[in-house]
């Protein structure tokens, strides 16, 4: 399967030169991936890129994964789209509001394949472990 890959904006690198890359269309890219993976900067463009109209052309089996910085997703809109089951699941590691308040912190999490992981969960198992060990 080949990878695509889009830039909203002019990109501040060469374009890749890999065999098989291609830079593609955003809504191409959305109706066509099983997974979409966010890497790129949070800035007044790319704010919100991601909002229910764009979640609304991803396949139903699609997954948004957002590791890269919070705000690029509408959160609100990724909820409604995970409750009507306009995508199968998302996977983030950032949020718009960090630290998120207790009440909302994992609001959508009820929805199938939604993971919301502390990002110093790794340390937290390190001294789960150290202190088992003593």
């Amino acid at each position: 399967m080949p990878a695509a890959s889009n830039e909203r904006a002019v990109a501040d690198h060469a374009p890749p030169k890999a065999a098989g890359v291609a830079f593609t269309p955003l809504d191409q890219v959305l109706a066509e991936s099983d997974v979409i993976s966010l890497h790129l900067p949070l800035t007044n463009e790319t704010r919100n890129m991601i909002g229910i109209d764009e979640l609304r052309k991803m396949k139903r089996t699609a997954i948004l994964i957002n590791t890269a910085r919070g705000g690029l997703v509408d959160e609100q809109a990724l909820a409604q789209a995970l409750k009507q089951g306009l995508i199968a699941g998302a996977g983030f590691d950032v949020l718009s509001k960090e630290p998120p308040k207790k009440a909302t912190r994992c609001s959508s999490c009820a929805y199938p394949l939604h993971s919301d992981t502390p990002r110093r969960l790794g340390q937290r198992r390190r001294h789960a472990v150290s202190r088992r060990s003593i």
